[in-house]
């Protein structure tokens, strides 16, 4: 028999005078003492009882806390701990509310890190600041304020979007590593998870992984620089969702020879490329072959763009031939702004008038999930059909693949300029 404890315990095994049992007892620990003392820029807390403790311990944010929990244990302090001669704990209490679980709770600095170890029936619990100085985030404003102690020229300020590989990299012209110092400020936001500072070739980068996609802006604020963390919306006029379609573990349909996934994700590369300059900030679900699940593209549709474009291939029977482009209506239709169906008609329209295409008109779908689980005008556009001789030979051609790029980069373009998207 294998006992999976929460911790090291004491424990007695007994085995009954007819042996017909055998009783495990875990001996329950009584915190009884507790000092907290700064010495060699450590604040150290030191918890005392009378047995092992097998404890866990976790930062938590908003406000940063330092949690001890105890499992399997009483306490004989008080309730409030006193950290009077600490320097980078603010405050502490004891919580006996859990039953038989103790929590020490801490509240600390922003740019602190800890250890922790147990040793002779002692816990004991070191609080020390990181190597990163002159700087706080704010969580509510998702802004990281750095303190002005040296001047930086925020128009020569380098900007970076990894948002497929989860991060945003900000480089400051020049060295500032004495200044703001270098590792990783543990954030812990719904926004930003963590900002790693590094140095590198004479210029410091603040490289924030992100929860979720967004933009960037650094401004100075009279006695510190800001870098604002903002959603997409908040920075661009116009914001543009470029799906393509399947990836990864879904190959999509096929025929003749090709995959839709390879198809879909050339096509919309070159839609990007086509759109670059043109006034629309375009973020893409995927540059390679991986599958982003539908329901998580819908939501970074509705979450930082105005509008979505997802690339589909079609098959059918094998005359089955031509363009046809997909919508849903959505609650919010709106008569002011850009609706699912006028997207889809503009698309459609662009596409043919382009490619000489059958014209295979606009459907409504409902029982496709991406235009089912999106807010914001979306649209499918299954350009050809891969089952089908003519289609697939004309599909495999990059000069067709460009010609079909620039209709759907023409459309979205007039789409965007017709209509208010906001």
């Amino acid at each position: 028999m294998v006992f999976d404890l929460s911790g090291k315990k004491d424990y007695e095994v007994k085995q009954s005078a007819d042996k017909k049992n055998i009783t495990i007892s875990f001996g329950k620990t009584t915190v009884d003492k507790i000092s907290a003392v700064h010495s060699q820029n450590k604040d150290i807390i030191t918890i005392g009882g009378t047995g092992s403790f097998g404890a866990s311990v976790a930062m938590t944010a908003d406000p940063q806390k330092i949690v001890v929990t105890i499992p399997n244990c009483q306490s004989n302090l008080k309730d409030k701990i006193n950290t009077d001669e600490l320097q980078y704990v603010l405050d502490g209490k004891v919580d006996t509310s859990k039953g038989n679980t103790v929590e020490m709770v801490f509240r600390v600095d922003d740019l602190v890190q800890y250890s922790y170890r147990e040793e002779n029936q002692n816990l004991i619990l070191e609080i020390y600041p990181t190597t990163l100085k002159n700087m706080r985030y704010d969580k509510n404003a998702n802004v990281l304020y750095l303190d002005k102690k040296d001047k930086i020229d925020t128009g020569s300020v380098k900007f970076e979007d990894h948002y497929l590989d989860g991060y945003f990299d900000v480089t400051l012209p020049g060295d500032y590593e004495k200044l703001y110092g270098y590792g990783t400020y543990d954030v812990k936001g719904t926004v930003v998870e963590n900002i790693e500072v590094s140095t590198k070739g004479g210029s410091t980068t603040f490289r924030f992984k992100q929860n979720c996609i967004s933009a960037y802006e650094v401004t100075d604020e009279g006695d510190s620089y800001a870098i604002r963390v903002k959603n997409p919306k908040e920075v661009y006029d116009k914001v543009l969702l470029l799906d393509a379609g399947h990836g990864g573990k879904d190959p999509g349909t096929s025929g003749n020879g090709m995959q839709e996934k390879n198809l879909t994700l050339t096509i919309a590369q070159k839609i990007e490329q086509e759109l670059r300059g043109s006034g629309i900030k375009v973020y893409m679900t995927r540059d390679r072959d991986v599958y982003p699940e539908n329901s998580t593209r819908a939501k970074i549709a509705n979450d930082i763009a105005d509008l979505m474009v997802s690339i589909h291939i079609n098959s059918g029977p094998e005359t089955a031939n031509g363009t046809e482009t997909l919508y849903q209506v959505h609650a919010n239709d709106s008569s002011s702004r850009l609706t699912s169906k006028q997207l889809a008609e503009i698309l459609q329209a662009s596409m043919i008038s382009s490619t000489g295409n059958t014209n295979r008109g606009v459907k409504l779908r409902t029982d496709l999930l991406i235009l089912n689980r999106t807010t914001v005008p979306s649209a499918i556009v299954e350009v050809v059909f891969i089952t089908n001789t003519g289609d697939a030979l004309k599909i495999s051609n990059p000069a067709y693949q460009d010609q079909v790029a620039q209709a759907i980069a023409e459309g979205i373009q007039e789409a965007a300029r017709k209509f208010p998207l906001r």
